[in-house]
C-alpha cells in the first residue's frame, strides 16, 4: 500500500472511498417510493459515512508514515546483541521517546517498559534505576572509567541482559538530558567528565580562589561546610579561606552543591584512584 503524504492526500482517498461505498449501498438497498427518497437517501449517505470511518480507521494506521501521529511508533533508541541464550540490550540513543524505546524491545519479543527521567550530563544514556526490573534480567556495565558516581564507582549501567526465552514483564529508568527549570532526578559527582566541573582542576582549591572560576564556568554553586547549613547553602564570603573538597551535580542543570573544609587533606588511596577517574581526559 502506498504511503499517504500529507492530509490532502488522504482527503483524496477518503472521497474515493465514500464514492465506493455509495454505489455500493444503493446497488443493495430496494428502490424507495418517491415520498421517502429524500430520507431515505440521507439515510442512505449516513449509513455511507459511518462506513467510511469504520473504514478509515482500519486503515489510517496502515496508510500514516511510522512515526506521524495515529501511525505506528518507531523502534528505535536501543541496540541489541545476542549471546549464548541471552540478548544484551544497550540505550543507543537518549534521545529517543519512551514509546520508541519500548517499541523497541517489543520488536524483539519482550515487553519492557522505558521510563526516561532528567538526571545529570554524565548519566544520560544509563540506567540509574530500575522501578521494576525482573530478577531474571542482568545490568550492563560501562567500562571501567566510563561514568563516576558518589561512593567511588566507577562504572555506570549503560543496558540489560535478557534471557532469549524471557516471557515476562519489566520496567526500567533511562536518563534523559534535562531541560531548562527541571529538576534532576538523578545527579552524578560534579567532577565527572560530561559535568559542569570535569578538568575544572578546582578540587582542593580555595574557595576565593575558585569563586571566578566558577563564574567564568557560568554554573549557580550551593556551599556546604558539612553540617548545620542553610538550605540556600553558606555565604561564600564566609568560607573564602576554606578548602574545596567535593561537589554534587544537584537539583538542576548548571547548579552544583560544593562541600568545603577548612584543611586540604590527602585523600586515601582508594580515593584517590576515584579523583583520578574522574579527571581522565583533561
Amino acid at each position: 500500500m502506498k504511503t499517504v503524504n500529507d492530509k490532502h492526500a488522504l482527503s483524496g482517498f477518503e472521497a474515493r472511498l465514500l464514492e465506493e461505498l455509495v454505489p455500493m449501498v444503493e446497488r443493495r438497498t430496494p428502490s424507495p417510493i418517491a415520498s421517502a427518497q429524500p430520507s431515505r437517501r440521507r439515510w442512505w449517505l449516513a449509513g455511507a459515512a459511518a462506513a467510511l470511518a469504520l473504514a478509515a480507521a482500519i486503515a489510517l494506521p496502515a496508510i500514516l508514515p511510522v512515526g506521524t501521529p495515529g501511525g505506528p511508533v518507531r523502534a528505535r533508541g536501543v541496540a541489541f546483541h545476542g549471546q549464548d541464550g541471552y540478548v544484551d540490550a544497550t540505550i543507543s540513543d537518549p534521545a529517543a521517546s519512551a514509546a520508541e524505546m519500548r517499541a523497541s524491545f517489543a520488536q524483539h519479543g519482550f515487553d519492557i517498559r522505558v521510563y526516561l527521567d532528567p538526571v545529570s550530563p554524565s548519566l544520560v544514556g544509563t540506567i540509574p534505576a530500575e522501578p521494576s526490573a525482573s530478577d531474571q534480567i542482568a545490568p550492563i556495565w560501562g567500562p571501567e572509567g566510563s561514568c563516576s558516581s558518589p561512593g567511588g564507582l566507577t562504572r555506570c549501567q549503560i543496558g540489560i541482559r535478557i534471557p532469549l526465552d524471557f516471557t515476562g514483564h519489566a520496567a526500567i529508568e533511562v536518563g534523559r538530558a534535562a531541560q531548562p527549570g527541571e529538576t534532576y532526578v538523578s545527579a552524578n559527582d560534579a567532577f565527572a567528565r560530561g559535568e559542569d566541573l570535569h578538568c575544572s582542576g578546582l578540587r582542593g582549591m580555595m574557595v576565593a580562589d575558585a569563586q571566578p572560576i566558577l563564574v567564568k564556568l557560568g554554573v549557580t554553586v550551593i556551599w556546604r561546610t558539612g553540617g548545620g547549613d542553610p538550605d540556600q547553602g553558606v555565604d561564600p564570603a564566609t568560607i573564602g579561606d576554606q578548602f574545596i573538597t567535593d561537589a554534587l551535580a544537584f537539583a538542576a542543570p548548571s547548579t552544583e552543591m560544593i562541600w568545603v573544609g577548612r584543611n586540604a587533606v590527602a585523600p586515601g588511596a582508594e580515593l584517590a584512584a576515584y579523583q583520578q577517574s574522574l579527571d581522565q581526559g583533561c
